[in-house]
């Protein structure tokens, strides 16, 4: 800027870099740790009626699911599992309540 010469050969390479990150596709779920959780939403061995999803914290628990849809009415208690098909950083008053793993 301050020269007010062109680097040509800048250019260039940043045009390379923009078509390589351009033809990157983004994870559906990254967690805290930046780590990418992958896996599959449909499951052939779900049972009938059953709510086949991602889970996005390790181990196992049992209680109350709370289907979430929108985030100003979610009426959720201490312990319940929050499922729902995103969150984002507005959701985090949520959390508190959510069962959280060790």
């Amino acid at each position: 800027m301050r020269t007010g010469a062109v680097d040509a050969e800048l250019i260039v390479e940043r045009r390379r870099a923009f078509r390589s990150h351009e033809a990157l596709t983004a994870p559906r779920v990254i967690t805290s740790d930046g780590e990418a959780v992958t896996g599959r939403y449909r499951r052939d061995d779900a049972p009938p009626g059953g709510l086949p999803g991602l889970p996005v914290s390790a181990g196992t628990v049992e209680g109350r699911a709370r289907v979430v849809t929108d985030m100003a009415r979610a009426d959720l208690e201490a312990g319940d599992i929050l499922v729902t098909a995103y969150t984002d950083p507005s959701w985090t008053p949520l959390f508190v309540t959510v069962v959280v793993l060790p």
